[in-house]
């Protein structure tokens, strides 16, 4: 079945893929999760993964996957951090403003 935006990404396909990418060794995954290898297979299979799966996935992998599926919506948000952020370069923003216009002002004394 093509995927639409309406449809959910395969979570399990996604788990799989990253431990590819990464050369991730399943045994390793597995026992930082708490679970069995074949337990990591298992979650490969599924379609929908629960989100304490989700949590420990994450931290075991040091990936934010909760993050990467939201993503995967399409639809706008700002962490916490990126509005702190756009602030911040908001503020700093003004300030060269400012900075630039002292300096057409020190560069035009100079030259008289």
């Amino acid at each position: 079945m093509k995927q639409t935006t309406k449809d959910m990404p395969h979570n399990g396909s996604l788990l799989e893929k990253y431990i590819a990418e990464q050369h991730t060794v399943k045994a390793g995954l597995a026992r930082a999760m708490g679970i069995t290898p074949s337990g990591v297979n298992v979650y490969f299979t599924r379609k929908s993964l629960q989100m304490g799966i989700w949590w420990r996935a994450s931290l075991a992998l040091r990936h934010n996957f909760i993050s990467e599926l939201g993503e995967a919506l399409n639809i706008d948000y700002e962490t916490q951090t990126e509005a702190k952020l756009r602030k911040e370069i908001a503020l700093l923003q003004t300030e060269l403003d400012e900075l630039k216009v002292k300096l057409s002002v020190y560069e035009s004394i100079m030259k008289k």
